[in-house]
């Protein structure tokens, strides 16, 4: 209806107008309060080496500096193989550019 509220013409009960009036089933109350099922703390992850593969595939969640391993089948050793072009290493460079002809004359 144009200007007005729309009435539904709802039927309630005679105990749900009273003040007092609750509905639904009572909770029942349990030992751990909401922030422990949330945050859980009994149970550390560094304790319990497959919760802590399963937290890492689900969640993705690496320690500081921890190296990612996706259990490639490779050639090389990636703990000990750098990968990217190198460069070579010019040893005492400024000495080379305040002093060019001392390193000529060698």
């Amino acid at each position: 209806p144009l200007g007005q509220t729309m009435s539904r013409n709802y039927v309630y009960p005679q105990q749900a107008t009273q003040d007092n009036f609750k509905f639904g089933v009572p909770t029942k109350f349990s030992e751990a309060t909401a922030k422990e099922v949330i945050f859980h703390s009994k149970v550390p992850l560094q304790d319990d080496p497959k919760a802590k593969q399963l937290y890492l595939k689900s969640h993705k969640n690496y320690d500081a500096g921890e190296q990612k391993n996706r259990n490639y089948n490779w050639k090389v050793d990636p703990t000990k193989h750098v990968f990217g072009k190198s460069q070579k290493m010019i040893l005492e460079e400024n000495k080379i550019v305040l002093h060019p002809d001392f390193v000529e004359n060698k």
